[in-house]
């Protein structure tokens, strides 16, 4: 009896510990791309603030992934040629530092919140950093992650030469967004314990 007991146990502790490790690590491998590659709301959800964009950004400043493609934004300037104009829209920046910064390298940023929150992003943005690019008559031409990998401190993004492809339509397919959920239906279903977004 104490030997079933005892692998019992030790069975339990073992699918506990497997099924923690799984759900740290899908908050990294789930691909939480829009589902929808029209985005229909977007566009004149950003034009009612905005008056030229084709290249946006959305970035969660708390977010670790949103982090470092901000912060090689920061290594460069704003796209401006061949009728590029590129827009950061943060969700739930409250420090205001991401905006400041951003906006000393020439960035034009738009604050929204959270659908976390209940904001107005609600139903258009599921998960951060994403990269949506829109052609000149306000088609989306890409609406995805950044990188076919976990974005790290390590990750080497050239941003620019991305760009360029998208708008060349060398671009074969919009890459995964692994980042933060910023949807509270997505959180739920990557932490249902509540460890990352509880």
């Amino acid at each position: 009896m104490k030997k079933l007991t005892l692998s019992l146990l030790v069975l339990g502790w073992v699918g506990a510990v497997s099924l923690l490790l799984g759900i740290l690590h899908s908050w990294h491998q789930a691909d939480l791309r829009p589902i929808k590659t029209d985005i229909p709301g977007l566009r004149s959800l950003l034009a009612q603030s905005l008056s030229d964009f084709n290249v946006v950004h959305f970035f969660t400043p708390t977010c670790s992934c949103s982090q470092v493609v901000m912060a090689q934004l920061l290594e460069r300037q704003p796209l401006s040629a061949n009728g590029q104009a590129e827009v950061v829209v943060l969700l739930d920046d409250h420090g205001q530092e991401a905006a400041r910064q951003l906006r000393e390298h020439g960035y034009q940023v738009l604050h929204l919140a959270s659908p976390e929150s209940g904001g107005e992003a609600s139903s258009l943005v599921s998960a951060v950093p994403l990269l949506v690019v829109f052609d000149g008559s306000g088609d989306v031409l890409y609406a995805g992650g950044y990188s076919d990998r976990t974005i790290t401190p390590f990750s080497q993004l050239d941003l620019q030469e991305m760009i360029v492809r998208i708008n060349s339509g060398d671009m074969p397919a919009p890459l995964p967004v692994r980042g933060c959920a910023v949807s509270r239906a997505y959180q739920e279903i990557l932490d249902p314990l509540g460890l990352k977004y509880g």
